[in-house]
């Protein structure tokens, strides 16, 4: 459900972003690489970072990715380890990854 102005709420956008080939690398980048920086969900500012989880197994991360965007009972296709494993190069900063989750069509699909 999230914390207003501190984490986003998944339960309900990330089945939408997920179903969105940008949302899918944004959702991976974010795990993989971390976020940092400002983004509004929900009409609401939220300020703060996410650290990287770069160390867990592509399959671990594709594992957390799938079972998050089916929280709310959307099922976008599951995510794989090859598709994890597809962002790991190049790598990306917390604030290129904040910049990923700002694509106006994710804002679209899932405000």
């Amino acid at each position: 459900m999230g914390m207003s102005g501190t984490y986003p709420r998944l339960a309900g956008r990330a089945s939408a972003i997920a179903s969105l080939p940008q949302g899918r690398r944004a959702m991976i980048s974010a795990v993989l690489y971390g976020m940092a920086g400002s983004l509004t969900v929900d009409g609401n500012r939220i300020v703060g970072v996410m650290p990287p989880f770069s160390q867990l197994s592509d399959g671990d991360i594709a594992q957390v990715l799938t079972y998050v965007s089916h929280l709310s009972g959307g099922k976008p296709k599951s995510f794989t380890a090859g598709e994890v494993a597809a962002f790991r190069h190049p790598p990306l900063t917390s604030a290129d990854t904040n910049g990923l989750a700002k694509d106006p069509a994710l804002a679209k699909a899932a405000p």
